[in-house]
């Protein structure tokens, strides 16, 4: 009976490679109960590493919409922002923020989602 025990354990072990292949591996451990970050706005701390890494990867974006428009600002406007017209682009494929003629509803957008209010 062990005999079969031990054939089981080794025939369902799988193999190991000869050799390990060697990844590369950047583990950041922060506590998530303070954000004592200058990529978040704090005052005092001084983080240039973190916060370099920080404006390389995704960030917090904030977006408030009406019956016709959608205005994104991405890192509170800092990496961007994005003004969708729904009647003439429901696909959202031109971004219309940066657009002269569109800097009226941009402004009452803003202040908008500043309220934190969807109505017009």
């Amino acid at each position: 009976m062990r005999r079969l025990a031990l054939l089981t354990l080794l025939l369902t072990v799988p193999a190991l490679p000869a050799a390990e292949a060697k990844y590369n591996v950047l583990f950041i451990a922060v506590d998530d109960l303070h954000n004592a970050r200058g990529c978040y706005g704090h005052k005092l701390a001084r983080t240039p590493n973190i916060d370099r890494l920080a404006m390389m990867g995704p960030c917090d974006g904030r977006s408030v919409r009406t019956d016709r428009s959608r205005y994104t600002e991405w890192d509170d406007g800092k990496r961007g922002v994005e003004l969708y017209d729904h009647d003439n682009d429901p696909g959202e494929f031109v971004n219309l923020a940066k657009e002269p003629r569109h800097a009226e509803t941009v402004k009452k957008m803003k202040a908008l989602l500043a309220k934190g209010k969807v109505k017009e």
